[in-house]
């Protein structure tokens, strides 16, 4: 996924329907995980969850807390599932899995980012004034 584009501009609105979208593609990997698991088969199950936690990351880069907190319920889904199903994966999936979400993880950014840029758009979006109450 590309970096988030936020619309610094006075009356300017979060991204809207796209909240939607992310949600849907969500539920899309979640369901391919659950239809391996009903397949047996935990492998392509373990792809599909960590797909969903690596969306869930992307998703929210560049954005604003808004963003991030959509993304964090994202890859929330999938490390539930994943958490369920790792009494079915052999030590060497659990290895490339712990591997995967490392390299996530190191291409995450801080909550302090989000804040940022939140605090920045608050201010552009909907006049300095209201960045008092914030």
């Amino acid at each position: 996924l590309a970096m988030r584009q936020v619309d610094y501009s006075f009356g300017a609105e979060p991204h809207g329907e796209e909240y939607f979208m992310m949600r849907t593609l969500a539920r899309a990997f979640d369901a391919q995980g659950n239809l391996a698991i009903r397949e047996q088969d935990p492998g392509g199950a373990m792809a599909a969850f960590l797909d969903l936690i690596d969306y869930g990351i992307a998703a929210r880069r560049g954005g604003l807390i808004v963003d991030e907190d959509i993304g964090i319920a994202c890859s929330g889904i999938g490390r539930y599932d994943l958490y369920h199903l790792r009494t079915q994966l052999t030590a060497e999936q659990c290895r490339q899995a712990i591997q995967r979400i490392t390299a996530v993880l190191a291409r995450s950014e801080t909550h302090g980012d989000f804040e940022y840029r939140d605090r920045v758009w608050s201010e552009r979006a909907l006049g300095w004034h209201r960045r008092l109450l914030f």
